[in-house]
């Protein structure tokens, strides 16, 4: 079943990464700040907004499950899977702190520094010293990286779409 909603409504929490054993079952990876929660949702989506049902076989290191689908039976079948995307609703995520935010909502979000817009938030990483945020500067045509701490973040309005940041933290 293909559901009436936009891309821009869901967000990425997992990816089939390869397959395992011979049987159709596949690798998964959980992008949930739990890796645990992954396996929580009733259901998830792919990037055609159709609903897929995953069965959790068994829990591996460092956020990867092993998992199956009901229509799958085979590796050549399992290996198509590759790459695919799991989505939920922004609706399905868990509730959060008033103080905290989830690091999607960043994307696109005006970064201003010393009172003038520099630019628009594009990407979020970690690789494992802290969250960092892709800007693309307007003026300069490149792009920016900033650490996402409370250092360098000044101001957070969601509301507004709007990042505060301050000028010694950005790199260029």
């Amino acid at each position: 079943m293909t559901l009436p909603m936009q891309l821009s409504d869901m967000v990425v929490v997992g990816e089939v990464t390869s397959t395992h054993g011979v049987r159709g079952d596949v690798k998964i990876r959980s992008f949930t700040d739990n890796p645990k929660q992954l396996k929580k949702y009733d259901f998830l989506y792919n990037e055609h907004k159709e609903i897929i049902k995953v069965t959790f076989k068994r829990d591996l290191e460092k956020g990867m499950f092993i998992g199956s689908f009901d229509a799958i039976t085979n590796k050549e079948d399992a290996a198509l899977l590759k790459g695919t995307l799991f989505y939920i609703h922004k609706s399905q995520r868990p509730e959060i702190e008033d103080h905290e935010c989830y690091l999607s909502d960043l994307i696109n979000c005006k970064v201003i520094m010393e009172n003038a817009e520099i630019g628009k938030i594009t990407a979020f990483h970690d690789f494992g010293a802290g969250t960092f945020l892709d800007i693309n500067l307007k003026n300069l045509k490149k792009t920016g990286t900033l650490p996402f701490n409370k250092l360098a973040i000044l101001d957070l309005n969601l509301e507004k779409k709007e990042v505060t940041i301050s000028k010694q933290h950005l790199l260029v």
